[in-house]
């Protein structure tokens, strides 16, 4: 499952999807709701203006723990052969 895409640094998910899509669509299509945690990762990264509700924070937690579950299913097979030499 290793397709050697190059890819950006970047903390923009969306983008990143694309990059999956043109290896497995199906799966960049479940990651949708991965999009939302994209300001997580730079704007309430560092401490500032930035507030988020209980609420808002439990939802995002619930995506991305939905993010890892999706993502180490599509990499199982990969990861159960070992690491390659």
């Amino acid at each position: 499952m290793r397709h050697q895409v190059e890819f950006p640094k970047s903390h923009d998910l969306s983008l990143l999807r694309l990059l999956i899509a043109e290896e497995n669509s199906s799966l960049a299509e479940n990651l949708a709701a991965a999009d939302d945690l994209t300001p997580y990762a730079v704007e309430f990264r560092y401490p500032g203006e930035m507030l988020v509700s209980k609420e808002e924070a439990q939802h995002a937690e619930e995506i991305a723990r939905q993010v890892r579950n999706l993502v180490l299913a599509a990499i199982k097979d990969y990861l159960d052969k070992g690491r390659p030499a």
